[in-house]
């Protein structure tokens, strides 16, 4: 995942391997909350969107990628 923001907006390059590789682009926007950012990340065509809150370099949150029915869980750390 690499992440840029723009004021409240974030765009967020992914990757996803396993079944089916997928990259996209995911957007939102972001609220403070406790020291961290929530966020709701959705690509443009829905089918794939991501929860979560980025909070000291880190990323934690969910997924859900319909058309393969996977979803899960995302924990990431700034390299």
């Amino acid at each position: 995942m690499t992440v840029s923001t723009e004021g409240n907006r974030v765009h967020a390059e992914i990757a996803l391997t396993g079944g089916t590789g997928t990259r996209d682009t995911l957007t939102g926007e972001v609220t403070e909350v406790g020291g961290g950012w929530s966020v709701t990340l959705k690509n443009a065509s829905g089918d794939l969107y991501a929860t979560g809150i980025f909070k000291k370099g880190a990323f934690e949150g969910d997924y859900d990628f319909v058309p393969a029915s996977d979803h899960g869980r995302w924990g990431m750390k700034k390299d």
